[in-house]
């Protein structure tokens, strides 16, 4: 099977891989605030070398659609349609908020019941969403007017929500696991019960655990347009919401 190159932008890391699958793969990220279209290529050519391969070999390119950082998500969704629009290859849109449950469970190992996952979108905000994860076939989700494909089931889709009902969210929660990028960044976060706190992991972000939901995607025909970029904001950017302020 030929390689799959996978991108995601939404944080401050730009990730990339390029692989088959999880288990055959070869990744590069880099952690650096503001500095995604300086790096993405960096990366895309760093992980193709790994592979000795080249984007002239790649079958497909996927693309994490956020939510997450507005600036980074353009960088890493104009490169994916970049790329596909110039080879004719399939494209694939994907959840960020999945591909970070995806990194930090690993969740080929097991099915959940319930996973809760949250990441700071400032302004005393979370993006937020609630899953349970059985291995299925890839389906086809709509929020927000942007398609995507998903391997897991939603509870609770991707939302705003605030950090005090993200912390009454894991209190009610009866089990599963939480994934939060930071458990440091709001006060409401020390609410959480004792008996909740162990089961709230560490956000990770790997593209490489993004080549199986590609894969996946293309054998069940879930791809996105290459000539409509589109991104999972869920609001308006601070620029649009100040537009025409004095």
């Amino acid at each position: 099977m030929a390689d799959i190159l996978v991108i995601d932008s939404s944080t401050n890391q730009i990730s990339v891989a390029a692989g088959t699958s999880a288990m055959d793969f070869s990744s590069k990220s880099i952690d650096q605030p503001s500095s995604h279209s300086e790096n993405i290529l960096s990366c895309v050519d760093q992980v193709l070398a790994d592979r000795s391969s080249s984007m002239s070999s790649i079958s497909a390119i996927g693309v994490g659609i956020g939510p997450g950082l507005f600036t980074g998500l353009r960088v890493g969704i104009s490169a994916a349609h970049a790329f596909a629009h110039a080879l004719n290859l399939p494209l694939v849109y994907f959840s960020s908020l999945e591909l970070s449950v995806i990194s930090t469970i690993q969740t080929g190992l097991k099915s959940y019941n319930e996973i809760l996952v949250a990441k700071d979108a400032r302004r005393s905000e979370l993006y937020y969403a609630k899953y349970e994860f059985i291995r299925c076939a890839t389906s086809r989700v709509l929020i927000d007017g942007v398609t995507f494909a998903s391997n897991m089931r939603r509870i609770e889709k991707e939302q705003l929500i605030s950090p005090k009902e993200f912390v009454q969210r894991v209190n009610q929660s009866q089990d599963g696991v939480t994934v939060l990028d930071d458990m440091e960044k709001y006060m409401d976060y020390k609410s959480i019960d004792a008996k909740r706190i162990e089961s709230v992991l560490p956000a990770k972000i790997d593209t490489k655990y993004g080549l199986d939901l590609v894969s996946d995607a293309i054998i069940s025909g879930v791809s996105a347009d290459i000539f409509s970029p589109k991104a999972l904001y869920i609001r308006k950017s601070d620029a649009e919401l100040s537009w025409g302020k004095p």
